[in-house]
């Protein structure tokens, strides 16, 4: 299976794609609840939303959150 990754930051022109396929993941009960903090990773957050596409079409998405870590 032959696909791309690039960033949503690269790729903004995927956004509605990604959304749709988020929202298709999910349970309507957990679309609907109070967590607002997801709509930071279509906001501010696009570099770190991994997006995975084949024949123009998005198949994944993932995403990600920068963590700091000193090596130990």
């Amino acid at each position: 299976m032959d696909f791309k990754v690039f960033t949503l930051d690269e790729r903004i022109d995927l956004i509605d794609q990604v959304a749709s396929l988020d929202n298709r993941s999910w349970p309507i009960f957990l679309q609907n609840g109070d967590a607002e903090s997801w709509k930071y990773f279509y906001d501010e957050l696009t570099e770190y939303v991994l997006v995975f596409e084949q024949n123009d079409e998005v198949i994944g998405a993932g995403f990600t959150v920068p963590l700091k870590w000193d090596g130990t």
